[in-house]
């Protein structure tokens, strides 16, 4: 495969966080403060190192026009994005932009700030997680929220058709 956007450091398989189930599927992450990602999308550059990332973006810089989209994964969160593209564009027309794009745990602070204004990042991280400048300078912030039920079916769902793990 080719390398990714991201140089990420050597990880050992003490950094990796292993997660079998009963029928012996298994699942490897890298996490920080709570917060994990696919060890193979880390190795493969796909997506930054959270142990690096993190503690960049509770720093990085943001605007007070910038609108953050917080939730669960599989809340709602790209619907929401996409409906608050189209309310700050005045037009009922789909981002031409993929919401990856916009996902912070997925970019660098440094390709963030890149995005044009008005910037309307999404994100699955803790509140304690998201840049710390957000309170000072007043962002506004949608949380998401679903039936916890309707989230673990969908996520699950997720999970099977994107994932290379066979599950039983």
């Amino acid at each position: 495969m080719d390398a990714g956007v991201y140089q990420n450091g050597d990880i050992s398989e003490s950094d990796v966080t292993q997660v079998t189930d009963p029928s012996g599927n298994c699942m490897k992450f890298i996490g920080y403060d709570g917060e994990y990602l696919s060890a193979e999308g880390v190795r493969l550059g796909q997506f930054p190192d959270p142990r690096i990332n993190i503690p960049q973006i509770k720093e990085m810089e943001v605007k007070e026009n910038d609108i953050f989209i917080n939730a669960y994964p599989k809340a709602g969160t790209h619907w929401v994005w996409e409906i608050s593209k189209m309310l700050l564009k005045g037009k009922a027309e789909y981002e031409e932009a993929i919401k990856e794009t916009a996902m912070i745990e997925f970019n660098s602070p440094e390709m963030l700030q890149k995005l044009p204004p008005p910037r309307v990042f999404n994100s699955h991280l803790y509140f304690r997680n998201l840049p710390r400048d957000i309170i000072k300078k007043k962002c506004k912030i949608i949380f998401v929220n679903r039936n916890p039920k309707d989230i673990c079916v969908s996520y699950y769902h997720h999970c099977v058709h994107c994932s290379s793990v066979e599950w039983r």
